[in-house]
């Protein structure tokens, strides 16, 4: 067991290593900002596409080149040994894995990787309408007997994820790790899927997922563990959302200054299942978000991935990274 100042120099020191970090940030935005002309913005735009176009023309003349060669032995089966099947009586032990499939070839490389996580783990499906058919087939042809969730095209990743937490407090689950097929088409070729591989491999890096259940149980201020570069915090990355932010805050009780808590940009996380609870009783409807295609910011979505931050501290828990989780594993190793 972890001693208490320990655990809480240890948060101290990675709190100001991040603080550091985000200033810096802001400072090389801040110049990047007054910098911009529409002449760099045009040139920016050309290099973009520039380097879209030789990544396409790479992948296609790999795809041409590969015509007529021996074909590659096809990738073995993954199997789900430590999947715990939905028949079976869940429990403060096992993981609860909540998947927000919206893509579904995304979906597939999630659940791939999921494969190799070597702790106790109950899958929960949620979908919509227009792929429901081919994941329910693909978790059969898989032999996984997951939740699955149908819910209509609104809040994103996040009403979903609301939803179906009832659920998992019903199966006694403890702790959550949230995950969801990101692409983001916005962020320009490829970049968000990029964006997601990285989070969902942070998240289920061995030395991490390996270890889910026991961080929460040897760390009792564990609140929220989010991939090491995607937590920000709010006087960095509020942005036209504050003021709804600062609203949601009062509804849920949270008191004090919001701005030096950091979220995770792009909602996937372990957490513990009872930090929501506050949200959860707001009784918030599925017509309070908006109806797609939502703007790329400023919506109830883009709210709430935030005010769970404000859920984690409104509870006395802190919110930190993958590689702090790691450097105190290391530690109690030693």
């Amino acid at each position: 067991m972890l001693d208490k100042p320990k655990f809480e120099h240890a948060l101290q020191h990675w709190k100001q290593s991040e603080k550091l970090h985000h200033q810096k940030s802001a400072q090389i935005h801040h110049k990047k900002k007054k910098s911009k002309s529409l002449l760099a913005r045009f040139a920016r735009r050309i290099k973009k596409l520039k380097k879209a176009s030789v990544n396409f023309f790479h992948l296609s003349f790999s795809s041409c080149k590969k015509i007529g060669k021996k074909k590659a032995p096809l990738p073995q089966p993954c199997t789900y040994r430590m999947h715990v099947k939905t028949s079976t009586k869940e429990n403060p032990q096992v993981l609860a894995v909540v998947i927000h499939a919206f893509y579904f070839d995304i979906f597939i490389r999630i659940l791939e990787k999921i494969a190799s996580i070597s702790t106790p783990y109950t899958l929960y499906i949620t979908t919509h309408q227009g792929i429901a058919q081919e994941v329910s087939s693909h978790m059969k042809s898989l032999g996984l007997d997951a939740h699955i969730e149908v819910y209509n095209n609104r809040g994103r990743d996040v009403l979903p994820f609301l939803k179906i937490i009832d659920l998992i407090k019903t199966n006694e689950h403890q702790v959550i790790l949230k995950l969801h097929t990101k692409k983001s088409p916005h962020k320009g070729f490829d970049e968000g899927r990029i964006w997601c591989d990285d989070m969902v491999d942070q998240l289920l890096e061995k030395r991490i997922a390996g270890e889910a259940i026991k961080n929460f149980i040897t760390y009792p201020a564990l609140g929220l563990i989010g991939p090491s570069n995607h937590l920000y915090p709010l006087w960095l990355k509020g942005g036209t959302n504050t003021p709804k932010v600062e609203e949601l805050a009062k509804k849920i009780g949270h008191q004090g200054d919001i701005g030096p808590l950091s979220f995770v940009g792009g909602t996937m996380f372990y957490a513990r299942v009872n930090i929501f609870d506050p949200l959860l009783k707001l009784d918030i409807k599925d017509t309070d978000f908006e109806e797609e295609p939502i703007p790329l910011d400023g919506t109830l979505a883009h709210v709430i991935e935030r005010v769970f931050a404000l859920a984690v501290d409104k509870e006395g828990l802190e919110t930190v990274d993958t590689q702090f989780i790691k450097s105190l594993n290391n530690q109690d190793a030693v």
